[in-house]
């Protein structure tokens, strides 16, 4: 059964608390989750064709597939797609060219509640909402 037509916001970050959190906070009535704590099912998801999506979060401390990997395969099957980098606390993942690179809209830093993200990210959501066609044809090469 196809899933309904409302984008949703695809999070990828192994925090349970804010997972838990993204999941029950009265915004994602707004703006839906699809939580995935690893960048495996992440990675799935994006392939998905069906999933309607409007934005990629994507938390540095992704433990079984890197964070880069799944931000190369939002490249690869989204690359339209809204893309923000939780930075945990600690150095800096990625240059701001890598960022720059690598198409990050914004680089969130912790702590972070759900309604916060949704605050941050939606300003600019209008500008990565592709047409349904988008989704039916996964980018080659």
């Amino acid at each position: 059964m196809a899933e309904s037509v409302q984008r949703k916001v695809l999070i990828a970050d192994p925090n349970e608390e804010f997972t838990k959190s993204a999941k029950t906070d009265p915004k994602a009535a707004f703006l839906p989750p699809i939580v995935t704590t690893n960048g495996k099912e992440t990675q799935l998801i994006l392939a998905d064709k069906e999933k309607r999506l409007l934005a990629l979060v994507v938390s540095t401390f992704l433990k079984d597939t890197s964070c880069i990997s799944v931000i190369k395969a939002r490249g690869v099957y989204r690359p339209n797609l809204a893309l923000y980098l939780i930075q945990e606390e600690g150095p800096d993942l990625l240059t701001p060219e890598e960022i720059k690179s690598y198409g990050i809209t914004e680089v969130l830093k912790r702590p972070l509640t759900y309604s916060n993200l949704v605050d941050k990210i939606s300003p600019n959501l209008a500008l990565y909402s592709p047409p349904d066609k988008y989704f039916e044809t996964p980018r080659s090469g």
